[in-house]
C-alpha cells in the first residue's frame, strides 16, 4: 500500500509509470502465498487490511515482490479513505459523516473538469464552481449554464477530503428554454 498526494488525483502514465510506482515508499507491504489449483480457471481472492488514516492510496500487487521486473505482471488499484459520505437524488446531495450519519454542515464541494492533454499525455483539472452545504449537509449541485461535458467533485470537510472518481456529464436540453406550448383544440361541429 502506497500513500499518495491527495492534490494529484491521477498519476501520470508515462513510459516509466510502473517503475515510478514501484519506487514510491510503501506504507505497508505484505507477502501472501496463494494456492495453485491447477485448473486454469479464473479465481479471485479477498484480503483484509488494517484501517488506514484519511487519505488517498494505491494498492500495488504483483506475482513477485520485485515490481521492477518486466516479467512480473503488476496491477494497481487507487482508493480513498474518507469519513465523508453522500446521498444523491438528481442534483440534490446530502453530505453525511459515514460513521454517525450526522450532517456535515459547511462541506465544500468543488466541481472540476478533468482534462487530458494528448500532446504531453498529462492530466489537469479546471475548476468550474464551488458550493457549500447548509446546516443540514444539503447542497444543490448546479453546473454553470455554459458548461457542457464531464465533471467530478472534490469534496472537503475540515481535514477530510474525498475526490470522487465517478464523472458526471452535464448537458442542457434546449426544450427547457423554449416557451411552453399553448394547448388548444378545434371542435368541428359541422361534420357527422
Amino acid at each position: 500500500i502506497i500513500s499518495l498526494d491527495v492534490d494529484q488525483p491521477y498519476v501520470q502514465r508515462t513510459e516509466t509509470y510502473w517503475q515510478d510506482m514501484a519506487r514510491l515508499p510503501y506504507l505497508k507491504q505484505e507477502r501472501v502465498s496463494l494456492p495453485d489449483p491447477g485448473d486454469l480457471r479464473e479465481h479471485s481472492i479477498e484480503l483484509g487490511i488494517d484501517g488506514l488514516p484519511v487519505g488517498r492510496y494505491a494498492l500495488l500487487v504483483g506475482v513477485t515482490d520485485q515490481f521492477a521486473e518486466e516479467a512480473n505482471p503488476i496491477s494497481v488499484q487507487y482508493f480513498h479513505v474518507s469519513n465523508i459520505s453522500f446521498i444523491q437524488k438528481g442534483m440534490d446531495y446530502y453530505f453525511l459523516d459515514r460513521y454517525t450519519g450526522k450532517p456535515l454542515a459547511g462541506t465544500e464541494i468543488k466541481l472540476v473538469q478533468h482534462l487530458f492533454e494528448y500532446k504531453n499525455k498529462s492530466h489537469s483539472f479546471k475548476p468550474l464552481t464551488t458550493i457549500k452545504s447548509d446546516g443540514n449537509g444539503y447542497a444543490k449541485i448546479s453546473v454553470p449554464a455554459t458548461f457542457y461535458g464531464n465533471y467530478t467533485m472534490d469534496i472537503r470537510h475540515g481535514a477530510d477530503r474525498l475526490f470522487t472518481s465517478e464523472e458526471d456529464y452535464n448537458y442542457h436540453n434546449q426544450r427547457e428554454k423554449e416557451k411552453e406550448f399553448d394547448e388548444s383544440g378545434v371542435l368541428f361541429t359541422d361534420r357527422a
